[in-house]
């Protein structure tokens, strides 16, 4: 007699069960670009959500009414409410290829597998507190099913070993329980009811059934299944998605007879559940009300109870249910788009991604204890960042921006293709972006289930030129058997390594585009430049403050009593690699003093660094030696010996050497084909001897090799110079390190990563024994750090009160404690600790995004971001040198601003708007800083125009005859004004700063007249000509011309200062100087700056006298100077009185017309008959416009807003005055006597 289980009652037929409720079911399935939902019996479809990128694996929530999915495209596990709303990312680090998902609904745990990760993972139903639960031979794990009455999960695993397993919740209790007869076991499922288990195969093509043991197997289908994916069951009914027909069946679960397609022609169905209540019956929750009394995850086991889980890494008390709340140790390490970390507080070594966003190439780490702060440098965007170890506080970007490049984002389209082949001109797999595929017969997916493609990137390149990863913009690569920062990288701004120093809490990293080191304080403020010359490709660096001796002085104190100080003698050095044209690995203090070269030879890639603090060694990886060596922290003790033999020197060092003792055969092996015939003929053919010894030099090696090779007896000695002519040397591992990259040390143990086995290894750090990997398999290894908490505090001068510095307090090499420095082109005071208040004496230059300044003060060149706020396309700059705000024109924005040099990036200001109407193309800008006014050229409108600095008085100087002028510069001294125009008649014009007089100083063989500057020592005005590629000169009136500079491609700004010519230049995307009076000497000081436009020399405070005086030289609005003093002047438009002093207040005939955005006014008062802006806000459709006299006031119509408005005439006091039931106002009339407003 048939019988049901709870929840269920025989059907009519007394053989099959019926669900009891009342409820109908759904089946829920992905279909990639959306999830759907239908009923079985009907073959219309609802949409649950749409939109999607690539929706795989995916189960619900019953009682919380909640589905859950994963993206494998985004890698992302989401969730949302049935009806589609509420949705949520949960999981959006360290997925790979997430293609299972398991709720337990009673436990409210969620589930899933990673076969990228080779993982399965759980986590609250939030995202929190997730945990590896299984990676132990887990190969490529798929679909995963959860029984929470049983307290066991079910996964399937398509890797070599295809099989079904079970565990506990918690993880153990791990059993296969199919293994056999298996090949692509795709879609699981669970019939709680009848306790046995569902897949799917589809390479075998058949649906199974077993016990959830895995006894009693038996085939339920073996035809009509072209590729099953995921199954789901109801009832006596079972269903399944199929990718091959693009469809949902059903047959019956008992014997797969009465097959129905249900559902066909979909996008590409993927997952499938059931929703119904009894398909999640209730079951005792073995966690309680107070989660077991755990901390955190309270997870089941097979024997009905439960045990307490930590997240990953996390140590589980020995209470055995709270977990550890911080980290003590952890190896950190980059993977270019991720940064992770792996717990040495457990016994399991599983790598965690830190939850960190817009990671692009991350290459360099370093970490500080103390507040838990990571930090990481990124070569495609330019940046250095740093966030909390779990990933919280994230802050960067713009802070470290400055100076460290475009910052162009060219990499990936956010569109991964999954794509297929074809194998025998026969589709096996699909192909675009829509999903998983077979290649070869088999699923697969960067080796799992599908491949990604990463559009828009080039590859790393190994020294046979076969890419090994990605580049372009983004990354580095090796070009020509050599690394390189490559594709745009090498000519940027690329934080290559960088390093914390602990103590005086600075960070230092090298810049492989500007080659430079420079140093800040660790939120990014106070940067400085500390080495800049001879410097090819620096790499990686650390910092080495104190000496390692750590000494416990005890002292006494009749008050306080007794307190120990640990004091740690100071080192104070930095170390980097540079794998240049000349690779070396260098030292110098940590306030760039005291350089020098530690190793030069038999060095190529010298890549990571670091240093063994116990026994004061430095260990380096070499990618192009492929070894780990290590010597003295001042180079000594540099030993080759462990590298030739392993063993000491001995007959049995020879056999290693050679394969045979020491005989004229192991002589020849040592020479082999690489010397020269002369040597192989001296060892093979005359006996032993000094005259052989200096053969197998040749002239090759150094002098001191070829004097220990001849003057001392052959022994260990002799063999030293082998490896170094330097000293004594010792290689720590040489044999499979095919490329090295990042290095660290803890205790006794090195750790390293290498770009092509793709591992992070371990050996012992004294002999290199006991190599292991620690973690495989992960592609774009980069840097790698052991974080840890077991470094001393440190007592050192720069730790209290900044060591009297007023900026910087670097650490400095003994004798010296420490040294001040200033930020980046800032002169440190003759007192050795103060700073001048900032740059005196500088360029200023604009680069379309962002404005920058070189310092003339000090012996470098380096260009340095100001904090003026976001621009889009800024062209003109110039610099109050009174007061230090710096003014620019932005095309794009149409605006003239200003900000203080003196701002900091964080300080909430925004830029000053100075001029935001009627502006069109304003290319060129001047400072008056004497008279306190602002001009510029516009060429879109054709005007020169000046403002007064409060923005209250504008007027325009010069409109007749102008074309496109361009650079604009002033004569204060001399009441000129020069411009530039390069329209159809190409000239250079000059005319007294008040509009008056203006004279054509330059008018033959120019073409595009950009750049322009004055020389005022010599009385000479120099331009540059883009079009003949040439910078010339002549005196004020445009006499004694002559060519200083030939061959410049296409220069753009154009400066003077002291004796030189400064220039930016569009081809060669660099800023160049050469010889003011002769055009010699030209030299590029700063290069790979695209977008360059406009230059300024700047001196601060070099202000000429005010020839206005004090009261404004006693005018109502302009005083504008001229060569015999200076002339009063009105707005546009605005009369000037019969005193030659006062204005009137506006023009008594005009002529207003509205342009859409704008509404100006003509006067009828003044000659000039140029329209002026009236400045009213926010502006979109004016169509019609009229003006009540009397009340002073303009009233227009806005089309756009559908608003009626009106204003005073200087814009002020503007209201909206209606702003319903308007359709299209075009037309409005002012009744002035009865004061009514009318409008059509």
């Amino acid at each position: 007699m048939c019988s049901c289980a709870e929840g269920y009652m025989l059907k009519s037929d007394g053989r099959g069960c019926k669900a009891l409720g009342g409820v109908e079911p759904y089946l829920i399935f992905a279909n990639r670009v959306d999830i759907r939902k239908i009923l079985p019996s009907e073959a219309e479809y609802t949409s649950i959500l749409q939109g999607l990128e690539n929706a795989i694996a995916l189960d619900l929530h019953h009682e919380q009414g909640l589905i859950f999915w994963s993206d494998v495209t985004l890698d992302r596990i989401k969730r949302a409410y049935l009806n589609g709303s509420g949705v949520r990312e949960i999981v959006i680090t360290g997925l790979q290829n997430p293609g299972g998902i398991a709720v337990d609904w009673v436990h409210d745990k969620l589930f899933w597998t990673d076969s990228g990760t080779s993982r399965i993972e759980v986590s609250e139903l939030d995202g929190s507190r997730r945990k590896v639960l299984l990676w132990k031979d887990v190969e490529k794990p798929r679909a995963i099913a959860a029984h929470p009455a049983e307290g066991t999960i079910y996964w399937t695993d398509w890797g070599s070993t295809p099989k079904i397993e079970r565990s506990s919740m918690d993880g153990k209790e791990r059993m296969t329980i199919v293994d056999t007869s298996l090949f692509w076991p795709n879609g699981l499922a669970i019939d709680y009811a009848a306790s046995r288990l569902y897949w799917v195969d589809a390479k075998h093509h058949v649906i199974e059934s077993a016990k959830l043991d895995g006894s009693h197997r038996k085939t339920v289908i073996n035809r009509g299944l072209p590729h099953p994916f995921a199954l789901t069951l109801f009832e006596d009914e079972l269903y399944w998605t199929d990718w091959h027909t693009k469809s949902i069946n059903k047959a019956n679960k008992l014997h797969g007879n009465a097959v129905v397609t249900i559902h066909s022609r979909l996008h590409f169905p993927m997952d499938i559940h059931t929703f119904h209540p009894q398909l999640q019956p209730l079951a005792l929750n073995r966690c309680g009300q107070n989660n077991g009394g755990c901390s955190h995850l309270c997870l089941p086991s097979l024997d009905k109870g439960y045990s307490c889980a930590c997240p990953t890494g996390f140590l589980l008390l020995p209470n055995g249910r709270d977990c550890a709340e911080n980290l003590r140790s952890f190896i950190l390490f980059s993977r270019r788009t991720d940064i992770r970390r792996v717990s040495f507080d457990t016994p399991e070594k599983v790598d965690v991604v830190i939850p960190l966003v817009g990671l692009q190439s991350a290459v360099d780490l370093d970490w500080d204890d103390t507040t838990d702060y990571i930090y990481w440098g990124d070569v495609s965007t330019n940046t250095i960042s740093r966030a909390r170890w779990d990933g919280t506080g994230q802050e960067g970007r713009q802070r470290w921006r400055d100076g460290m490049g475009t910052g162009q984002d060219v990499g990936k389209t956010g569109m991964e293709e999954w794509h297929g082949h074809r194998a025998g001109g026969q589709e096996v797999g699909k192909t675009g972006i829509e999903g998983w595929h077979e290649e070869g017969g088999r699923e697969d997916r960067d080796g799992g289930m599908a491949q990604r493609k990463e559009v828009g990137k080039t590859g790393w390149r190994d020294s046979t030129g076969q890419e090994v990863g990605k580049t372009g913009r983004e990354g580095w690569q090796r070009e020509g058997g050599r690394e390189d920062m490559g594709g745009g990288i090498a000519q940027g701004r690329s934080p290559a390594g960088l390093a914390l120093d602990w103590v005086s809490k600075k960070i230092y990293w090298t810049d492989a585009g500007t080659d430079q080191i420079e140093v800040a304080n660790l939120n990014g403020s106070e940067r400085t430049i500390l080495i800049w010359e001879d410097m090819e490709r620096p790499r990686d660096i650390i910092v080495n403050p104190v000496s390692g001796q750590w000494v416990s002085v005890i002292i006494v104190n009749p008050v306080s009593g007794v307190s120990v100080t640990v004091i740690n003698p100071v080192s104070g050095h930095m170390f980097w690699t540079d794998w240049g044209r000349h690779p070396r690995i260098e030292r110098a203090g940590l306030d760039g003093s005291d350089r020098q070269i530690l190793h030069q030879h038999n060095v190529t890639w010298p890549n990571g660094l670091v240093v063994d603090h116990e026994h004061q060694r430095l260990y380096w990886v070499d990618g192009g030696t492929h070894m780990i060596e290590f010597s003295d922290l001042d180079g000594r003790n540099r030993q080759c010996l462990w590298c030739l033999c392993d063993v000491t020197w001995s007959d049995q060092c020879l056999w290693c050497l050679c394969g045979v003792t020491w005989s004229d055969q192991c002589l020849w092996c040592l020479c082999d084909v690489t010397w020269s015939d002369q040597c192989l003929w001296c060892l093979c053919d005359v006996t032993w001897s000094d005259q052989c010894l200096w053969c197998l030099c040749d002239v090759t090696w150094s002098d001191q090799c070829l004097w220990c090779l001849c003057d001392v007896t052959w022994s260990d000695q002799c063999l030293w110079c082998l490896c170094d002519v330097t000293g004594v040397t010792s290689v720590l591992i040489s044999s499979n390190l095919p490329h090295p990259f990042g290095l660290t040390l803890h205790e006794d143990t090195i750790y390293w990563t290498d770009w092509e086995t793709k591992k992070i290894q371990m050996a012992n750090k004294v002999d290199g024994s006991n190599r292991r990997t620690l973690i495989g398999n992960l592609n774009n290894l980069m840097d790698i750090h052991m974080f840890h908490r077991q470094r001393h505090k440190v007592n050192h001068a720069c730790t209290v009160d900044r060591g009297g510095c007023s900026h910087l307090c670097l650490i400095a090499p003994p004798p010296l404690s420490h040294r001040c420095a200033c930020p980046t082109g800032v002169l440190l005071k003759p007192d050795g600790k103060t700073c001048e208040k900032g740059m005196k004496n500088f360029l200023v230059f604009a680069k379309k995004v962002d404005i920058r300044v070189i310092s003339l003060d000090v012996d470098y060149y380096t260009d340095v971001v100001l904090p003026v706020g976001v621009l889009q396309n800024t062209v003109a700059v110039d610099i109050d040198r009174k007061e230090g705000m710096v003014y620019w024109s932005d095309t794009v924005l149409n605006k003239i601003q200003r900000t203080s040099l003196y701002r900091h990036r964080d300080d909430g200001l925004k830029p000053e708007d100075v001029v935001t109407d009627g502006l069109a193309i304003p290319d060129g800008l001047a400072i008056d800083s004497a008279g306190r006014h602002v001009y510029w050229t516009d060429s879109g409108n054709s005007r020169i125009e000046v403002i007064s600095m409060d923005s209250r008085h504008r007027k325009v100087l010069v409109w007749k005859n102008l074309d496109k002028p361009r650079a604009i510069v002033l004569h204060y001294e001399a009441g000129y004004m020069f411009w530039t125009d390069w329209g159809k008649v190409p000239k250079i014009e000059r005319a007294n700063m008040d509009g008056h007089n203006r004279t054509v100083v330059v008018s033959s063989n120019l073409g595009w007249p950009n750049g322009l500057s004055v020389d005022h020592s010599t009385g000479r005005i120099i331009w540059a000509d883009a079009r003949t590629e040439v910078i010339e000169c002549s005196d004020l009136y445009g006499q004694h011309r002559r060519l200083l500079v030939t061959a410049v491609p296409h220069p753009y700004g154009l400066t003077v200062a002291g004796d030189y010519i400064y220039w930016t230049d569009w081809r060669k995307i660099a800023i160049q100087r050469a010889d003011k009076m002769t055009g010699d000497k030209v030299t590029t000081i700063r290069g790979d700056l695209p977008g360059l436009m406009a230059i300024h020399a700047i001196q601060l405070g070099n202000v000429e006298v005010n020839r206005c005086g004090s009261n404004n030289g006693g005018c109502s609005h302009l005083c504008l100077p001229n060569p015999h003093g200076f002339t009063c002047a009105c707005p546009t438009g605005i009369k000037l009185n019969k005193d030659r002093k006062t204005c009137a207040k506006l023009p008594s005939r005009y002529l207003l017309f509205a342009s859409r955005n704008s509404i100006r006014r003509i006067s009828m008062d003044t000659p000039d008959n140029t329209d002026v802006y009236l400045p009213l806000p926010n502006l979109y459709n004016s169509i019609a416009l009229d003006y009540h006299l009397a009340g002073g006031k303009i009233y227009y119509t806005d089309v756009y807003l559908d608003v009626i408005r009106r204003a005073n005439l200087d814009g002020s006091e503007m209201e909206t005055i209606v702003t319903q039931d308007l359709t299209t106002a075009d037309g409005i009339a002012v009744d002035w006597v009865a004061k009514n407003l009318y409008w059509t």
